[in-house]
């Protein structure tokens, strides 16, 4: 959220959804977001699973992806890229490697406390985004996010 806030976009709560990510819960609320008075033309999705899971339901309603409503997903998964799907990637490696030392640090220090550390991602754009420039959009964004990463 504090992205859309950064670049002045506004914030409509009513937008952002919690799911446990359940197949069920997330057709739920898909259908949810399409019926609203003015329904988004962007869902970010809290990983590509549900993002693909988003597509499928989307495209069985008759509408494309991205002309009548962009998908981005996030972490990278291989079918990601086999369906053209804009996602952000995660630094898989570096998180790894990140956590392990901070384990170590923390086993090897008497103080105990909790580190957070924010590692780079890279947004990589695919045809589930991509308009074409005649296609007006009205810019409102819905998020499906885990109940654990909350409303920021």
């Amino acid at each position: 959220m504090d992205a859309l806030k950064q670049y002045n976009y506004e914030v409509d709560e009513d937008l952002i959804i919690e799911c446990d990510l359940s197949p069920d819960k997330v057709k739920i609320y898909i259908n949810h977001l399409l019926k609203i008075k003015n329904p988004p033309d962007a869902i970010f999705c809290i990983n590509d699973p549900s993002a693909i899971q988003a597509i499928q339901i989307i495209e069985s309603m008759g509408m494309k992806i991205p002309e009548d409503i962009a998908i981005v997903g996030f972490s990278n998964d291989f079918a990601s890229e086999l369906i053209g799907l804009t996602t952000v990637a995660q630094p898989v490696k570096d998180i790894g490697c990140t956590a392990a030392q901070l384990l170590f640090d923390q086993i090897e220090s008497d103080k105990k406390k909790a580190i957070i550390k924010q590692l780079k991602t890279k947004l990589i754009i695919r045809s589930s985004t991509v308009k074409s420039s005649s296609v007006s959009t009205n810019q409102n964004i819905a998020v499906i996010t885990s109940p654990d990463q909350g409303k920021r």
